[in-house]
């Protein structure tokens, strides 16, 4: 099933469903089924990395680790924010969190106090590279322990669940016909996933109340660890934001059209949502607008404009830069992309950069490449390594799917080629004001002669000042 049709069926259930009076234990699950309609589908495409379980070392180390968690007396921080490792980028030779470490330094040095950085989904080995680690939770150790603590309680069958599912199951016979896949869905699966949103959540809860929290910011709101974020929020008043990461707009299932929400609005969606731009801000706000318990503002890209106007390294990179911004989707390289390589290489440099999420394809991308005699022709490591706003200030042209660096370029004057149907969508503004341009053919001849017209093309474009970043931080965290 294609991607629109993927959303437009979901959109087509709220309106035929009563979705916003379907809950568990007093909790609105609408969000997690609508979430996992669209992600056990779109996730067959997305290429997998196989995750290392913990040993018995690492088990000791985060129940010690989850001790002193519960024991410790936090200093006291009004503002709380939560990020992944995939949210992480190197600079200066460390590894820095791009959207809250601006906002955290910020925060600090106006105030003289620290506050803190809930790691959630962290990447152990890498930790002592963390830029400024003193702030940091390693909140995944935590998590882990609830994770085995909830198993258990799973199995004891302690926990009892009071669901409210008027017409759910013509919902999944419903739905099914539409070609979705609903295992996940079955009531007691639903029942599963509620319990450890909830015991994840009473891990937030403990530290939203250890820290006096009133506001609280999170990247990538709709992984079971960041719905259990907004729940601990919700659950104590805390105002909870959702920070862009990325690619938004009418194809993003947690991000359009949602069009049957509770009076008091959804537990487990952020009170507000964070947009780098006016136009991902007024596509959330067709419906945000609707409520009065969910909002967005256009706050500015904070690691864009931090490194637009900051001063850091500088980089030694060639001229003429083709950067491809990669998906985590398969093929990790379309034929005819491969073609327009070899054709091009003598006139262009490629770059081509990793996703955050497919980093454990680099030995298979480096392997296609030297199939076809391309390995020296193409530099991976530096489009990876370096911070993407640098790496674009030094691009010609970009191109990429559906990757929000779509707009990051347009932010900084560098023309994107969108050569997938889901960016054309997503991007359809940019396109309008010819800030990117579309083909979609997999056509190796009408990629190159678009490369050679835009050779030259420059867009005037400015990102959001780093100051009124920081002026709309500000006015977020008084209200």
């Amino acid at each position: 099933m294609e991607r629109n049709k993927i959303i437009k069926s979901i959109i087509d259930f709220e309106g035929k469903y009563d979705v916003a009076s379907w809950k568990i234990n007093d909790i609105h699950i609408w969000p997690v089924i609508r979430l996992d309609l669209f992600f056990s589908h779109w996730n067959k495409h997305k290429s997998t990395e196989k995750i290392k379980r913990a040993n018995k070392s690492s088990l000791i180390q985060d129940f010690l680790y989850s001790i002193f968690f519960i024991l410790k007396k936090f200093k006291k921080s009004n503002v709380v924010f939560a990020g992944a490792n995939s949210h992480r980028s190197w600079l200066n030779e460390k590894n820095i969190n791009k959207y809250f470490d601006p906002l955290l330094d910020y925060l600090e040095d106006k105030n003289g106090k620290s506050f803190y950085l809930l790691e959630y989904d962290g990447v152990r080995e890498s930790f002592d590279k963390f830029y400024k680690k003193s702030r940091i939770i390693e909140l995944y150790r935590i998590l882990h322990i609830a994770k085995i603590f909830e198993r258990f309680r799973w199995k004891l069958k302690t926990k009892k669940f009071n669901s409210q599912l008027l017409g759910y199951n013509a919902f999944l016979i419903d739905a099914e016909a539409e070609g979705f896949e609903i295992s996940g869905l079955k009531i007691e699966k639903l029942e599963r996933k509620l319990s450890q949103i909830e015991t994840y959540s009473t891990v937030f809860e403990i530290f939203f109340k250890k820290v006096n929290a009133t506001h609280c910011f999170a990247l990538c709101y709709y992984s079971k660890e960041m719905l259990a974020f907004n729940l601990a929020a919700y659950r104590l008043g805390v105002k909870s934001f959702d920070m862009q990461h990325g690619t938004q707009g009418p194809l993003h299932v947690a991000y359009t059209k949602w069009s049957n929400i509770p009076t008091k609005g959804y537990e487990l969606l952020p009170k507000t949502f964070w947009c780098w731009d006016e136009d991902s801000c007024s596509h959330i706000g067709i419906w945000t607008d609707t409520t009065n318990n969910h909002s967005v503002i256009a706050g500015g890209n904070p690691w864009l404009s931090y490194l637009t106007y900051a001063k850091n390294n500088s980089f030694e990179l060639p001229e003429k830069i083709i950067l491809y911004t990669l998906q985590p989707i398969a093929p990790i390289l379309d034929d005819y992309i491969l073609k327009v390589i070899a054709k091009t290489a003598n006139s262009y440099n490629w770059f081509i950069r990793l996703h955050p999420r497919q980093m454990h394809q680099y030995d298979t991308l480096i392997k296609l490449l030297e199939k076809h005699d391309l390995k020296n022709k193409v530099n991976i490591k530096d489009a990876t390594d370096i911070p993407l706003p640098d790496l674009l200030k030094r691009t010609t042209i970009h191109i990429s799917k559906f990757s929000g660096s779509i707009l990051e370029a347009a932010q900084i004057g560098v023309p994107t080629i969108i050569i997938d149907e889901i960016g054309v969508a997503s991007f359809n503004n940019l396109i309008n004001h010819k800030l990117a341009f579309p083909l979609i053919d997999e056509d190796s001849t009408k990629l190159i002669e678009l490369i050679e017209e835009l050779g030259s093309y420059r867009i005037t474009q400015k990102a959001t000042d780093i100051n009124d970043v920081f002026l709309n931080f500000e006015d977020s965290i008084k209200a």
